[in-house]
């Protein structure tokens, strides 16, 4: 296996693999699609009403586990390719099958998506003892919350006391992105072996954090930009301003599903491709030599 990763040759194998992996996934994808379009709707009602959060949460169990099918799925198309006579890489009718890969990758999601809360609770405890520390440092201590964001300035452009609030939050970020990036290959390692690999996978990716970087930012660029115009349309706080409101609900539903549709059929099956194409390089996860007396 080749060590050496071309960035072309992934982008190249992600995006041959597309429309492969969006015909042999059909089904489940657009369910899924239409999974991420609702839960979308239903998070932008109002979330102080209890019936409103608990459709939310039902929702967002709908579209985990539907995602969950589709990107197995996906990865089953991925390696079906390489794999042809292994039959946990067969897929079903328009992408419906539960098996040892869906259990896999849903068991990796849910350890991944801990790790990255675990983080999250982290850096917010960073920020929070760096805005401590620059009130306790001042010769000015604020009693109220309304003395202490008079004493911090404004935050954008950051005053002098923001700025080192926002270093440590930076330096945050680019730890979680790195650790991100380093396990980015988890999912892929758990379908290709069939079994969980979420810290086992981290050897997969050493030295090729830039490589993994440059790629799922190329790739992420139509999303980015179908935000951006969304961004346009409706505005910073999502709703459409002055001689548009007439138009709001029909610009959010359309913006909604396109994003919800891009997502789906675009980024899941490309990222796919591409992780695919480079575990396939450098995978599987080695095994851990076993003790001797």
């Amino acid at each position: 296996m080749a060590d050496e990763i071309s960035l072309g040759g992934a982008l190249k194998a992600a995006y041959g693999f597309w429309w492969r992996g969006v015909r042999a996934a059909a089904g489940i994808l657009a369910v899924t699609a239409i999974a991420s379009a609702w839960l979308a709707f239903v998070s932008r009602q109002a979330p102080e009403s209890p019936a409103d959060s608990s459709l939310s949460l039902v929702a967002m169990s709908a579209y985990v586990l539907l995602a969950t099918l589709a990107l197995s799925a996906v990865y089953r198309a991925a390696f079906g390719a390489t794999h042809p006579k292994e039959a946990d890489f067969n897929l079903g009718p328009l992408g419906f099958q539960v098996g040892a890969v869906e259990a896999s990758v849903f068991v990796a999601s849910f350890l991944n998506g801990l790790l990255l809360a675990f983080l999250g609770v982290l850096m917010g405890l960073a920020v929070l003892a760096m805005l401590i520390a620059v009130a306790a440092s001042s010769k000015v201590q604020p009693a109220t919350p309304q003395a202490f964001q008079a004493f911090m300035g404004t935050m954008w452009p950051p005053s002098a006391h923001w700025a080192p609030v926002f270093a440590v939050l930076a330096a945050a970020l680019v730890l979680v992105t790195w650790v991100m990036l380093r396990l980015s290959l988890s999912l892929t390692a758990s379908a290709a072996e069939r079994k969980v690999r979420v810290l086992s996978s981290w050897t997969l990716t050493r030295g090729r954090v830039w490589v993994l970087l440059a790629g799922h930012v190329i790739i992420a660029l139509p999303m980015m930009a179908l935000i951006y115009v969304q961004w346009l349309l409706l505005g910073p706080s999502g709703v459409v301003t002055s001689g548009k409101l007439a138009l709001a609900p029909d610009i959010q539903a359309v913006t909604m599903i396109l994003l919800a549709a891009a997502g789906v059929f675009y980024q899941m099956p490309v990222v796919a491709g591409f992780n695919a194409y480079i575990y396939e390089r450098v995978g599987p996860t080695p095994t851990p030599e076993a003790k001797t007396a």
